[in-house]
């Protein structure tokens, strides 16, 4: 499996959503094994496609805290306005653990007082 990943973390970039999407799900898959793909990951957080911005959170989260490199764009993310993406990088945020929390506190602390209670659980879960 890890021999395929810097191919699906290319493919994460790809412009055909359906190939972005499947390769991002195909990571989720491997977990920490998905490791190498972490700034092709970090990447698909900016895109415009919700969708792979919730996968591509989900699969740093299963990384763990090798997704360490990510913690500001999760960051970023948690402060965003879609809801989805919001309580998935929460999530994410507490999964990469103690590599985490002097980057993210604030936020978290700040999505606390979010109106969606998907948002609010994620971000006490994370702290």
């Amino acid at each position: 499996a890890a021999p395929a990943v810097p191919a699906l973390a290319r493919a994460l970039g790809d412009t055909d959503a359906h190939v972005r999407r499947a390769a991002a799900e195909v990571l989720q898959q491997l977990g920490q094994a998905a490791q190498a793909a972490v700034p092709s990951l970090t990447q698909a957080l900016a895109s415009d496609d919700t969708e792979l911005q919730v996968v591509a959170a989900t699969v740093l989260g299963s990384i763990g805290a090798g997704a360490a490199a990510a913690v500001g764009p999760l960051v970023d993310a948690l402060c965003g306005e879609k809801t989805s993406v919001r309580f998935v990088a929460a999530g994410a945020l507490g999964a990469i653990g103690r590599e985490a929390p002097e980057a993210a506190v604030p936020a978290l602390i700040l999505a606390l007082g979010h109106e969606r209670p998907q948002v609010r659980f994620w971000a006490a879960e994370a702290l």
